[in-house]
């Protein structure tokens, strides 16, 4: 009897056991859910319980859950705001059992970006190109529009080469394609076509009358540089005509801005830029005079320049520039300036008005080393001087958002200005609101920046030398009608001009001689008929008269007003042997 009892009491035992351990059981499947940034269909989670009833919980509040039935249906608010990815879970529990937790992760917005953003090749250059793609996505993809390039791709680096040389007349295009979820980049390829020998004609248009050319002289300087000489001898219009066309994609020289004696106010002829240059072991191959200027003694420039990507001084008004990329590409247009400084400690903000130029009531100004030794202010302001906190103010890449450290503040004017370091020179409300809050030793964040109004994508991380010119002459090969109201602008005068070709792959340094009897000179409508007759279609108006010079190497091409002399001058562009 009691054996019968003991066995009864181990089967009760057990089923109640079996009971326990099914009320007791969970299983949530599967263990993980990954979402992208944008979220457009819900997830299941299957869950398989004893228990009578069951519930879940999200531990942030992007994670949204749905009970249904023995399914849990999950989805996730789109991650539109960040860059970061996101993770989070689901915690699942049932009776007595132990919870189960469920993983969730969310991608983050997708990034796509491209280094560098577009791939130039010469005519027979058959190197390879890397382009480094930069993405958070999971995968990337490409696709190319065009068979004559080869494309390999390598982790993050999609390699660029040519299939075949390009034998036309004329530069080719592609494009490659990058995509990474709904992102894409696209990273336009050109191709050069073959260098031709330049070819004068035996005639050219001035006004509307066609003059024979009399004499011609086409000479080659390097690879990809030619001087072009051209003379007219009819009495009623003789000219004398120089010009230099350099061709864009030959390796080995850049085009830079040189600034009279590296100063604002300095003045310097051709001829000794060439010099100095030459003493800092850098060859000059060819220069010309540049922007216009104010003559007076200590006169400074009156246009916007910018040397090696250092603005030194700032737009006027609605001046056209002539500006060169880092691959001496040509820009020839107006632009915006974007000039700012902003304190680390309290977020204070002030424009900034003025780059080497006067200071002004109420103005906040930047001084660089090309202002000069000072600053030329006097007592009625605050100035503070400040040093990159990494490099040289001449020397950096950019100055957008550079990081600068307060070294000294002072009251008596007519600072001292270091070379690779600022001043930050403030007058009335710029220096009570801004200047007045700042300590040495306190960091502030600066920005000289100017940008191409038709695209302000194109900015000073990209051009990098500038002169200003009066106006542009010639655009798309039509001669623009002269809107100066400058009476000088319809006078025949000696001239300097520097245009390019639509394709920008020539640039042409042009000077015309005058006042004097072997060349009467020429008007600006008639310039833009000399840069058409040299190959240009595109061109502006430089400073002219007594400043226009061109130097091939240490020799002078032109007669200045009929003689030798070289008047000083504001600045010039020059290509020089890297």
């Amino acid at each position: 009897m009691n054996s019968k009892i003991f066995i009864i009491c181990i089967i009760v035992a057990v089923l109640i056991a079996c009971k326990e351990k099914k009320e007791n059981s969970l299983l949530v499947t599967p263990s993980e859910l990954i979402f992208n940034a944008y979220v457009f269909s819900e997830k299941t989670l299957t869950v398989k319980t004893g228990a009578k009833d069951w519930n879940a919980t999200a531990s942030e509040n992007w994670i949204l859950t749905r009970k249904s039935d023995d399914k849990l249906m999950v989805s996730a608010k789109n991650n539109s705001e960040t860059t970061d990815n996101r993770a989070g879970t689901i915690t699942v529990m049932a009776g007595s059992a132990e919870p189960v937790t469920v993983t969730v992760t969310q991608s983050a917005l997708p990034t796509l970006s491209t280094s560098p953003t577009t791939l130039t090749f010469g005519a027979n250059e058959t190197t390879a190109k890397n382009v480094t793609v930069t993405t958070n996505s999971i995968s990337w993809n490409y696709t190319c529009d065009v068979q004559w390039l080869k494309l390999e791709r390598s982790n993050n680096t999609l390699t660029v080469a040519v299939n075949e040389l390009n034998l036309g007349t004329a530069e080719r295009k592609a494009n490659i394609t990058i995509t990474a979820d709904d992102r894409k980049a696209v990273v336009p390829v050109t191709q050069d076509y073959v260098d031709s020998d330049p070819v004068l004609g035996n005639s050219i248009r001035i006004g509307n009358v066609n003059y024979t050319v009399d004499v011609t002289k086409v000479e080659k300087i390097e690879d990809g540089i030619w001087y072009l000489y051209a003379q007219t001898k009819n009495a009623s219009k003789p000219l004398v005509l120089h010009s230099v066309r350099y061709t864009t994609t030959t390796p080995g020289y850049v085009i830079e801005t040189w600034v009279g004696n590296d100063s604002v106010s300095g003045k310097e002829s051709p001829q000794n830029m060439v010099n100095r240059y030459e003493r800092a072991e850098r060859e000059v191959k060819m220069s010309v005079n540049g922007g216009f200027f104010d003559m007076a003694v200590g006169g400074t420039t009156l246009y916007m320049q910018v040397t090696q990507g250092v603005l030194t001084f700032p737009p006027n008004g609605n001046n056209p520039i002539m500006g060169f990329d880092e691959q001496n590409r040509p820009y020839m247009e107006t632009v915006n300036l974007n000039c700012k400084v902003k304190s680390e400690k309290d977020s204070k903000e002030s424009g900034i008005a003025s780059v080497n130029g006067k200071r002004s009531t109420n103005n906040l100004v930047l001084y660089n080393s090309y202002k000069g030794k000072r600053t030329g202010t006097d007592q009625s302001g605050i100035e503070a001087l400040c040093a990159p906190v990494e490099g040289q103010w001449e020397e950096l890449a950019n100055h957008i958002n550079v990081r600068c450290k307060v070294e000294k503040i002072a009251t008596q004017g007519n600072m001292e200005i270091p070379k690779g370091k600022i001043v930050l020179s403030g007058h009335g409300t710029a220096h009570q609101q801004f200047l007045s809050t700042l300590q040495p030793g306190d960091n502030v964040l600066v920005t000289i920046d100017y940008s191409l109004r038709s695209d302000p994508r194109i900015n000073s991380t990209a051009i990098r030398n500038v002169i200003s010119g009066s106006h542009i002459v010639l655009e798309r090969n039509s001669i623009l009608p002269v809107s100066t109201g400058d009476p000088l602008q319809y006078d025949n005068h000696p001239r300097t001009s520097v245009g390019f070709s639509d394709d920008k792959k020539y640039v042409f340094f042009t000077v015309v001689e005058g006042r004097y009897d072997a060349s009467a000179g020429v008007t600006t409508g008639e310039l833009a008929q000399v840069m058409q007759y040299f190959g240009a279609t595109n061109a502006i108006n430089l400073d002219g008269g007594g400043s226009s010079c061109m130097m091939v190497g240490k020799k002078a091409m032109n007669s200045i007003l009929g003689g030798t002399w070289q008047r000083p001058v504001a600045d010039g562009f020059a290509i020089i042997k890297k």
